[in-house]
């Protein structure tokens, strides 16, 4: 199963998303099952993974260069070019289980997000749920907002969203994920919400 992260806009989190949802099917389904490919010429998965030192992330990190290596592998995670064109947009639609569009709860983000949408609604069988990402914890207001907009306008939202934490830059910098942060009290919390997209999304796609 292939499941392609996606963004219009950078800054984001895409690719903390993408580590963080490898680190939970390798969780639930072993690391050797599982594998992130890092497409985007940044290399942020790719320098994050690097930082593990402690064996932290179970799953193995490659670039695109060596993405056969690991194309069979039951789960794969693709961390994908930031602002790709139309016709990326469409091969990344087109040879992916699932497209997971990245955004944040703040208009500039959502007008990336639906600029997107008209692309990809215009891709046949092009399979995407929408994810909120970075939300102030001082402020869901402000994702319920974007939650109960996108819903209106009858666009595929995940109900949950995760907030943004600083265990999250801290897990980046130690490389891992942030159940194994060192001194953040809440990594515990910033996990759970992780937890709980990740299930979400996974139930959407019948994946047992």
């Amino acid at each position: 199963m292939i499941i392609s992260l996606c963004t219009f806009k950078g800054g984001v989190g895409k690719t903390t998303v993408s580590i963080h949802l490898a680190a939970f099917l390798a969780e639930i389904y072993g690391g050797e099952n599982v594998a992130l490919i890092d497409s985007d010429s940044n290399e942020s998965a790719l320098t994050w993974s690097k930082r593990d030192d402690g064996d932290f992330l179970k799953f193995q990190t490659v670039g695109q260069s060596n993405a056969k290596s690991v194309s069979s592998r039951k789960f794969l995670v693709l961390d994908t070019q930031a602002r790709p064109n139309a016709e990326d947009l469409k091969a990344i639609a087109n040879n992916c289980d699932l497209l997971v569009l990245v955004t944040n709860p703040d208009v500039l983000s959502l007008d990336a997000t639906a600029r997107t949408i008209r692309q990809l609604n215009s891709i046949r069988g092009a399979k995407y749920r929408i994810l909120i990402n970075k939300v102030n914890p001082s402020a869901l207001k402000s994702a319920n907002q974007a939650i109960d907009t996108l819903r209106q306008n009858k666009l595929p939202v995940l109900n949950n969203w995760i907030r943004r934490y600083s265990c999250y830059e801290k897990a980046a910098l130690q490389g891992c994920a942030v159940p194994h942060v060192k001194g953040d009290s809440r990594k515990r919390i910033a996990w759970s919400d992780c937890v709980s997209v990740f299930k979400e999304l996974m139930g959407d796609i019948n994946v047992k």
